[in-house]
């Protein structure tokens, strides 16, 4: 993903964990709101395993939303939060997950 379309400042995150929609699933939380561009941020907690697994998932997590990108609706700032479960995860289920949760807001064209 390049790095103009990623969230890095901390007072962004913690906007968007304030003022957001979230979506729930087993494996990903996606959290939103209305922006004037697209970002992504990726957040993995430490209940998701040791640090090589955490990498491993943001990884994935990130590339993911980057084959997704080209196919958003409108302008939103986006949070990605790994659930425990993402550590069994593989890579298409990821995508598919993530798919979903923006499908169901209504962000991902057909």
């Amino acid at each position: 993903m390049k790095r103009a379309l990623r969230l890095t400042n901390n007072a962004s995150f913690n906007y968007i964990y304030r003022h957001g929609n979230c979506l729930n699933s087993p494996i990903l939380a996606l959290i939103f709101v209305k922006a004037t561009c697209v970002r992504v941020g990726v957040s993995v907690g430490k209940k998701v395993g040791n640090s090589v697994t955490r990498n491993k998932a943001k990884r994935r997590i990130r590339e993911a939303a980057n084959a997704l990108l080209p196919r958003l609706n409108g302008c939103y700032n986006y949070v990605i939060v790994a659930r425990e479960g993402i550590a069994n995860a593989d890579y298409h289920q990821i995508l598919e997950t993530l798919a979903g949760l923006l499908k169901k807001a209504g962000h991902l064209k057909a």
